[in-house]
């Protein structure tokens, strides 16, 4: 197996934390995330996003709508795994960054519960057969 080791700024990595995010969503079927991202012009209505969904479920696995439906992690494909275990890295670092850089650690720097009670804080879980990224800090320049 090859590894490989990539640079980026944090405003890279939570880009990466977004699009990690988003294609895990789309692999589960929650296509309706897509919008959120998309250059719109004005809002989509709920009835054009319904027969949006109901024209993509004739054609997913399960019959997924992007809205009622969708496929679980457990059940979804390989890159939505190794997607949502890259998004919860990243997730995980930049959460556990901006609590130390806002003092809202414990002194030891352990976590507080009362300030970050989050998901984001938890420890990843992981989903896929590939091992989790590594996501250390190089250097920090205070803007």
């Amino acid at each position: 197996m090859r590894v490989y080791n990539v640079t980026v700024t944090e405003k890279q990595l939570r880009v990466l934390r977004d699009a990690t995010e988003l294609l895990t969503r789309i692999g589960l079927g929650q296509w309706r995330e897509i919008i959120d991202w998309m250059p719109l012009e004005k809002g989509i209505s709920s009835e054009d996003l319904n027969e949006i969904g109901q024209i993509l479920s004739k054609y997913t696995e399960k019959s997924v709508d992007g809205y009622s439906s969708y496929i679980g992690i457990h059940n979804a494909r390989d890159f939505a795994k190794i997607s949502d275990d890259l998004y919860q890295v990243f997730r995980h670092r930049l959460s556990w960054d901006h609590a130390k850089d806002n003092n809202l650690t414990n002194e030891d720097g352990s976590r507080n519960w009362a300030d970050m009670l989050s998901v984001y804080y938890d420890d990843p879980m992981k989903y896929s057969y590939e091992p989790f990224a590594i996501v250390k800090e190089l250097h920090n320049e205070k803007e």
